[in-house]
């Protein structure tokens, strides 16, 4: 433990990238899993301390909620970046990507990759707190995203889409129609096999329900729009 105090100053946590604030987490917690083992099968007298362990909830808040590295700020700038280049892209953003050959956009594919990348690195630490707090913060910046990309069809059926943005046309639509799809797919993934704490999943549930509620709305939002275009 003496190496490991240094990483807990101030001066040293106040610019800690997100790598080094993981493997404190990382270290604290399974450290605590031998001291519970240990305290198993020793006299309640001779219960070692874990002083480190009151570290786990700030360090989890810095790496979810640090407002340039955590987890929360990087997904609303990559779910950011991915709405505003499919609205400015149009169906140049359209491309096969299923076995079925059914016109999808490229943003499912960022978006889930990092979505499941955190998830899976929460789960790592056996934390069901810092599960919860990175899928929430990521499920909260998706339902965002998502509500710009309804916005953006309700606008192009009504006229009023902005000037700079990318042809729509029935293809494009329908390849986010698909894309609602494959993001209630990961969705399902995510509540059923990803998420491997009953704990986590059960306080998950809601949020997956608010997704899709979106979902549902964006898929309708393409259908009205598909029936104008065609």
């Amino acid at each position: 433990l003496t190496e490991v105090y240094p990483f807990f100053a101030p001066s040293v946590l106040d610019t800690a990238e997100n790598t080094l604030l993981y493997q404190l987490i990382a270290v604290i917690l399974s450290y605590s899993n031998v001291l519970t083992e240990v305290a198993a099968i020793l006299p309640p007298a001779d219960t070692p301390d874990n002083p480190l362990f009151s570290m786990v909830a700030p360090l989890s808040d810095q790496f979810v909620n640090h407002e340039t590295r955590g987890v929360i700020p990087a997904s609303k700038y990559i779910f950011e970046r991915t709405a505003a280049r499919q609205i400015k892209e149009g169906k140049n953003e359209i491309h096969n990507t299923n076995e079925e050959g059914h016109w999808m956009t490229h943003g499912v594919n960022d978006v889930w990759q990092h979505i499941n990348t955190q998830v899976n690195l929460a789960k790592k630490t056996n934390s069901a707190a810092l599960q919860y707090r990175v899928v929430e913060g990521a499920i909260s910046s998706f339902v965002v995203m998502i509500k710009t990309l309804t916005k953006d069809l309700n606008a192009h059926l009504e006229g009023n889409a902005p000037p700079d943005a990318g042809e729509r046309g029935p293809e494009f639509v329908c390849a986010t129609m698909n894309d609602c799809q494959q993001h209630m797919n990961y969705l399902l993934t995510l509540s059923e096999d990803v998420l491997d704490s009953t704990e986590v999943r059960d306080k998950v549930e809601p949020l997956i329900d608010r997704a899709t509620r979106e979902l549902i709305k964006y898929g309708e939002a393409g259908v009205r729009l598909l029936s104008h275009t065609v």
